[in-house]
């Protein structure tokens, strides 16, 4: 579920104001629902009564401002190729959108199939993203939605033109306080036969 996960989580980080640099997905389905039908054809009369969370990205997708980087395996044994198609032709709002498509790349191995061409296709985006989702330091870019203002760690890290939230400033004293806890505790080493 990592794409439809990934365009719920943008359209939560664009109604919050949050900032997002840009999504990247790859061989993503447009629902569950039209994943029923494709993969369990004799369920999918009784879909309506089992499916509860719909993960609808092809709801989702033409409503997101952020750049969208769609990277396509033609040869998906698992998502239609077709999902992936209707998925970049429905993201017209997008500031930025690509499509890479590997022609002989399957549903876990796009990556491999894609080569140097695949890499490229990423940090080609990455750049192109960056330059997009460049962000100012005005006023709006630290509220959220709902007028409430951002954390102050988000705040710095917008004024700065990163899209990254950065750590806490504490965390290394959490962490440190955290390893003195679980060194309080002494785990028996296993013995030799175990390992």
């Amino acid at each position: 579920l990592g794409g439809a996960v990934a365009f719920h989580l943008a359209m939560y980080a664009q109604q919050q104001r949050l900032p997002l640099a840009g999504v990247i997905v790859e061989n993503t389905f447009t629902g569950i629902s039209e994943m029923v039908d494709h993969l369990m054809p004799l369920i999918a009369p009784f879909k309506s009564l089992v499916l509860r969370i719909k993960w609808d990205s092809l709801s989702i997708v033409p409503t997101l401002y952020a750049p969208v980087l769609f990277l396509a395996g033609a040869r998906d044994e698992l998502v239609p190729h077709s999902h992936m198609i209707r998925l970049y032709k429905a993201s017209t709002s997008s500031k930025l959108r690509k499509m890479h498509v590997v022609k002989d790349g399957t549903h876990n191995e796009t990556w491999m199939q894609g080569g140097e061409e695949y890499w490229s296709a990423i940090r080609s985006f990455l750049t192109l993203a960056a330059r997009q989702t460049s962000l100012s330091s005005d006023a709006a870019q630290h509220q959220r939605a709902d007028g409430t203002r951002l954390n102050p760690t988000m705040t710095s890290n917008i004024s700065s033109g990163s899209s990254i939230p950065i750590m806490p400033s504490n965390i290394l004293n959490i962490a440190q306080e955290s390893m003195r806890t679980s060194n309080t505790t002494t785990i028996p080493a296993p013995d030799k036969k175990e390992l």
